[in-house]
């Protein structure tokens, strides 16, 4: 019997530019912990959770709205790998690296994209924090492992690029397609 198809899904999302060795440590690590995501998307940071296509109208003129008139071109540097494991919401362990520079500014634009029409589509038992995902685990012990083996590299070289852009994309079939891309100025 086939597979049924998987239902389409929308995301905002920030591609950050990045060197190329910086890149490639990412890819390599989400290559090794997070081998779903890394199959189909680029790393990125999630602006906009997963959400029914439905949502497309609303998300597609809040994003023209709003990032065509307001947002900026910024720096980030990724200092810190953290584990998060959201109590009630999944049974996963999440490895993210965390910027120090920029997460003001990729905390604005949450906020700004999720002003209005948006406001529901955000999960509110997950608080907001900018992060790029590179693993998950079902134990919590080797996400930890991950986290401090990460942590040791980024002490002498913390991953440096900017967010110059956000997509709307959709995910169908473990496939991401951009819908529409919005430079930041």
């Amino acid at each position: 019997m086939p597979k049924q198809a998987e239902e389409n899904i929308l995301m905002v999302v920030a591609y950050p530019q990045l060197n190329s060795s910086d890149y490639q440590l990412i890819q390599t690590t989400r290559q090794q912990y997070d081998e779903n995501a890394f199959t189909f998307i680029k790393p990125h940071f999630t602006l906009v959770s997963p959400c029914h296509a439905n949502n497309r109208a609303a998300i597609q003129q809040t994003l023209t709205r709003t990032i065509n008139e307001k947002q900026k071109a910024f720096p980030f540097r990724l200092t810190q790998a953290v584990v998060s494991s959201p109590k009630g919401y999944h049974r996963y362990w999440y490895l993210f690296l965390t910027p120090q520079q920029g997460a003001h500014e990729i905390n604005n634009l949450h906020q700004v994209i999720h002003q209005a029409k948006l406001q529901t589509l955000h999960v509110k038992a997950l608080p907001f924090t900018p992060h790029l995902t590179i693993g998950v685990f079902k134990e919590e012990a080797a996400s930890q492992v991950a986290a401090d083996e990460i942590n040791h590299q980024l002490a002498n070289n913390a991953i440096a690029g900017i967010i110059n852009s956000v997509s709307f994309i959709t995910t169908r079939n473990s496939q991401a397609n951009t819908l529409e891309n919005f430079k930041l100025l």
